[in-house]
């Protein structure tokens, strides 16, 4: 099978404003220090529309910023960050049903640009150019590339352009929203990496402001959809919760409702409560149910809440764990293997009706069920 399969695979008291932004329910929060600005810093680019035919390109080379403009329908050529022409696209929305016979998933890449084509390229899913190599076959990224690490800008740029290349060769990359990049969208910054401090003074700007609307990848990110389905899996960062399922909305519903939460205030939220839902704990960038410290997960409410979509089984990412696993007899895989480390981790892998986990060697394993061991998250910290 491998041999097959290979050549296509975050003391006291928090801040009131990014508390207040958060909206976040019990959650016990600890971000990294801040630490002195580094004059080193290269990153970038940062593109905005400036008007229907010009872009505005912003990069920090070597702690300087370099500004300038150029025609939209141009590729937008390296300076320094991302070191691959982009060209842009369109940014709308390709749904949410999908059907393939192969896909892989990877999750909560956190920054962590290089690992991540290290994982890629040694299932096949691009090859040694770094171009997508996956043939017809499908790629989700279940949430979380945004925040901790220092090549997020990278990672984002990467799965832009692989998006495109995937879909001219008949397949598919379905990144999906995690809860960092609704963090960083709404301000809450206590999570990006010191780099991206030095990046906002040198662009006399904020780092939400980069993403904003009329920004290429802030287009790009606010039309994501919230889940996917793959044949009869459902793929969605954190998970269904019971509260969520228990309002029986529509699955279309709930993607265009999330679409409308992206960068709200607290206040903005509360006075529409399913967005008030989507965007806190017990929504689904945010549950952890599935893991639970104590007792047992009831296998039968969860079929239910699947069959809400159409599903069988759900993949999802956001509690961290030192492998993908499977759980709850084979209704629940978890794919967030610790990337944001930077030391190693796993993808998922469906092909031929089986399912297999591969590491850097791109070695196709089976899926072991997980032990309540093998859970790092402490109950309470925000992944």
């Amino acid at each position: 099978m491998h041999s097959y399969l290979s050549s296509y695979w975050f003391t006291g008291v928090l801040l009131l404003a990014g508390l207040a932004n958060a909206c976040v329910a019990s959650e016990n929060l600890s971000g990294p220090v801040q630490a002195s600005l580094n004059p080193a810093v290269s990153d970038g680019p940062y593109l905005s529309h400036q008007d229907a035919k010009t872009l505005k390109a912003q990069w920090v080379c070597a702690g300087k910023a370099i500004v300038r403009q150029q025609a939209l329908s141009a590729p937008v050529q390296p300076q320094c960050g991302y070191d691959k022409p982009i060209l842009v696209a369109n940014a709308t929305a390709a749904g949410w049903q999908f059907n393939s016979p192969r896909f892989a998933a990877v999750s909560d890449i956190h920054g962590q640009y290089d690992l991540m084509l290290r994982l890629l390229q040694a299932s096949g899913v691009i090859n040694a150019a770094q171009q997508w190599s996956f043939g017809r076959n499908q790629l989700v990224i279940v949430g979380d590339v945004m925040d901790r690490g220092n090549k997020v800008t990278e990672a984002l740029w990467f799965l832009y352009g692989l998006q495109q290349q995937a879909k001219q060769a008949g397949g598919a990359v379905h990144v999906l929203p995690g809860n960092h990049e609704t963090m960083v969208l709404r301000g809450d910054l206590r999570y990006i990496h010191e780099d991206y401090q030095h990046v906002e003074k040198q662009l006399n700007t904020s780092l939400p402001a980069l993403y904003g609307p009329g920004t290429v990848l802030g287009d790009w990110l606010r039309q994501l959809p919230l889940f996917v389905r793959i044949n009869d899996t459902l793929f969605v960062h954190g998970g269904i919760s019971p509260t969520l399922a228990e309002q029986q909305v529509e699955p279309a519903v709930l993607l265009n409702s999330f679409q409308q939460s992206w960068g709200l205030s607290k206040a903005d939220l509360a006075a529409q409560p399913l967005l008030q839902l989507l965007q806190t704990s017990p929504g689904p960038l945010w549950y952890r149910g599935y893991f639970p410290k104590k007792g047992e997960v009831d296998t039968q409410a969860l079929q239910q809440q699947l069959r809400q979509f159409g599903a069988a089984r759900i993949v999802v990412g956001h509690t961290s764990m030192d492998d993908v696993y499977r759980h709850h007899n084979g209704l629940v895989y978890s794919v967030d293997s610790s990337i944001k480390n930077g030391k190693t981790g796993s993808m998922l892998h469906f092909a031929d009706g089986q399912w297999f986990k591969s590491g850097l060697d791109g070695k196709l394993e089976p899926v072991t069920d997980a032990v309540k061991k093998h859970a790092k998250t402490k109950h309470n910290p925000l992944i």
